[in-house]
């Protein structure tokens, strides 16, 4: 596991409610797995301390807003979350790059410069007994 539930309660101010553990623990599981899945790489193990950081924002996140909300309203009191609070069980695209570079992952950009017909668009023939099948 990346983060423990004593990393959670540490970074919660006031820690985690009896309740909150047992629910805490299946999210640790579901960030690991947000997490692993955005790194777009193995992480290795012990893994670094940002991603310790991103799964434990990941699961404190979904604790204090299950549903993702946006904002609320009542007569004259508003209140509006940022993107990264509404983003729940999911990483924003600046945690991903924050992510990527900690792990070591290169910024880099490319282009096609692909000349002729694009492999998407040519039916490859498979041989058959019959002369072929296009697939």
């Amino acid at each position: 596991m990346f983060a423990t539930i004593d990393d959670l309660s540490a970074r919660r101010p006031g820690g985690l409610t009896g309740d909150e553990i047992d629910r805490a623990s299946v999210l640790l599981e579901d960030a690991e797995a947000v997490v692993r899945l955005a790194a777009g790489r193995t992480i290795p193990d012990p893994a670094p301390h940002a991603v310790k950081m991103m799964v434990c924002r990941l699961v404190l996140r979904s604790l204090d807003n299950p549903s993702g909300i946006a904002s609320e309203s009542v007569g004259d009191y508003s209140y509006r979350r940022t993107r990264e609070a509404q983003a729940g069980m999911s990483l924003t695209p600046e945690e991903v790059k924050f992510l990527r570079q900690a792990l070591g992952a290169a910024l880099y950009a490319s282009t096609s410069i692909y000349a002729g017909p694009r492999p998407e668009d040519v039916a490859w023939v498979v041989p058959t007994d019959e002369g072929g099948e296009a697939t």
